[in-house]
């Protein structure tokens, strides 16, 4: 009987251990570029996020190529735009005109959405918005995102007084309203707004830099003690390479679907930067700057601050939408 029990004890031992190592398997198995993509593509909410950010990405490089390279070429070619029309037009009236408004309301086929106050076309306008929207939300997320990075990884990776000195700064941020920071950015370095979106993507940068410095920080901290950077420390491997080649991509996953999410923030943002005045300014065609110049507008053409305010509203559903897919495919507990 004794024989038996021992006989007993060890196959279920085994039995113990090999349910483990499959557990083990499949929880590895739900990691990695292959695995997230798998779950992107079997998540509806994720791949209707996508799309919404492909076409929009579309539209504003397509937009970015005409106003780069071909405008000069069709105005002295053709002196017709295909798109905006007549490139010299001077029946329009000044900035600043504020009681010389077009009807909005009398569509029409090449007008589909109306003119604003210069007879120019609401929905060209809405179009060439999209590269100021799509650059804004990616150049100030790869500035915080980079920034951020680099600052929690170092913090977190040396730990003592290092981690204090760059946290504290990090937290004095954290602590300026984000609205107010990035106003006051762009007022202490281009007061007469010359170069203002510049400034404010600059300014929305280092405002979201905390973010991401204190998500990647505490990363940093179970990844410093893996046997891998044991292993490269051992080796004699330079620090910055140890943080560059094995701490940041192991970290990396929760601040990649962080910065999806702050692109939705930075294009609001700075949105509501143009609308104040401290984004993009005239002529610039901009969805906050088409809602500043709605705002008298909005109970007799209600139109031209319902169509910008959809584009921004869209395009950051769409950003948020693919950020929950990430984070549901990024995150190997959840099960399916």
């Amino acid at each position: 009987m004794a024989v038996d029990d021992t006989a007993g004890t060890l196959d279920r031992e085994e039995e113990s251990t090999e349910a483990g190592g499959l557990e083990a398997e499949e929880v590895e198995a739900r990691v990695g570029l292959s695995y997230t993509v798998t779950q992107i593509r079997r998540d509806p909410t994720a791949l209707v996020g996508l799309a919404i950010i492909i076409v929009t990405t579309t539209v504003a490089i397509v937009a970015t190529v005409d106003a780069v390279f071909l405008e000069y070429w069709l105005a002295e070619t053709f002196w017709y735009h295909p798109l905006r029309g007549p490139h010299a037009d001077t029946n329009l009236p000044p900035y600043g005109v504020g009681n010389q408004y077009y009807d909005a309301s009398r569509t029409t086929l090449s007008h589909p959405l109306g003119t604003d106050f210069r007879g120019r076309d609401v929905a060209v306008r809405l179009f060439y918005g999209t590269r100021i929207a799509i650059t804004v939300g990616f150049v100030s997320t790869t500035l915080g995102l980079v920034g951020g990075t680099l600052t929690g990884a170092v913090a977190g990776y040396y730990g003592g007084w290092i981690d204090d000195v760059l946290m504290r700064a990090v937290e004095i941020l954290y602590a300026i309203p984000f609205l107010i920071l990035v106003i006051a950015f762009v007022v202490a370095f281009d007061p007469d707004r010359k170069n203002a979106l510049l400034f404010a993507m600059i300014g929305v940068g280092i405002a979201s830099l905390p973010t991401f410095a204190r998500l990647i920080r505490s990363r940093v901290f179970s990844v410093r003690e893996e046997e891998y950077v044991e292993a490269a420390k051992a080796a004699g491997v330079k620090d910055r390479w140890i943080i560059l080649r094995h701490v940041i991509p192991n970290s990396f996953a929760p601040v990649l679907v962080q910065a999806t999410l702050q692109i939705g923030v930075a294009i609001l943002i700075v949105a509501g930067l143009s609308f104040l005045g401290y984004g993009a300014q005239p002529p610039t065609a901009s969805w906050g700057q088409m809602l500043n110049n709605a705002r008298n507008l909005m109970l007799t053409n209600q139109w031209f601050s319902i169509f910008p305010g959809i584009c921004i509203m869209i395009t950051v559903i769409g950003f948020n939408m693919l950020g929950d897919g990430l984070r549901d495919a990024a995150d190997p507990r959840i099960q399916n």
